[in-house]
């Protein structure tokens, strides 16, 4: 997983580092890394996370923490902590979508409304017209 760390400002960060830590749903630390390279107000962090444990709605939410610490001279000046899920997703020409290894049916209509003067606000005979009935 590779993570990109935007800090809020442009400041000097010599003797800054940043810490990136990745915490299972027990809060067991799963992958960290700590990188003392900011450049100007960016930072990236490689973690690995063997075998994930995949995030997949309402069958089964599973979420991971992570941790991001800006640290000067070792001692913490700020913190944010996020919950992810991860999960992989993949599109085959002939089989359609699939969601972390399994078929996923996707059904779904893209409704984009460029009538002019009336934008979003579409009459029945717009919608007609739309869909050629």
């Amino acid at each position: 997983m590779r993570a990109e760390i935007y800090l809020s400002t442009k400041s000097d960060y010599t003797n800054c580092e940043v810490e990136f830590t990745v915490l299972d749903a027990d809060n067991n630390v799963i992958s960290t890394q700590t990188n003392p390279y900011i450049n100007f107000d960016k930072e990236f962090c490689n973690v690995g996370i063997n075998n994930p444990h995949l995030w997949n709605g309402v069958e089964d939410p599973y979420l991971y923490k992570t941790v991001t610490v800006l640290k000067r001279n070792g001692k913490e000046i700020d913190r944010v902590e996020e919950s992810i899920g991860i999960r992989s997703f993949y599109v085959d020409a002939d089989k359609g979508f699939f969601l972390n290894g399994k078929h996923l049916k996707l059904n779904g209509v893209c409704r984009h409304q460029d009538w002019a003067v009336i934008a979003s606000a579409l009459t029945k005979e717009n919608h007609l017209a739309i869909f050629h009935f």
